[in-house]
């Protein structure tokens, strides 16, 4: 097979689906550093509130009955 048998509309179709998956990847790891930062975000909140002696609790997630 040459490069002339292969479509050009295909190449491209094929280019913008790597594009995606790299894109996806990128965004995957994006939101986990998010995530870790958030988590140490709230660590040291709460390591301020525990130093002035506010007392403090995170909302339960939990549905109220």
């Amino acid at each position: 097979m040459t490069n002339e048998d292969i479509p050009v509309g295909r190449i491209e179709l094929e280019r913008r689906d790597i594009g995606r998956t790299v894109n996806f990847v990128s965004d995957r790891q994006a939101i986990e550093e998010n995530r870790r930062a958030i988590e140490e975000l709230r660590q040291m909140l709460q390591a301020i509130i525990d130093h002035l002696g506010v007392p403090y609790a995170p909302a339960d997630p939990a549905p109220v009955e």
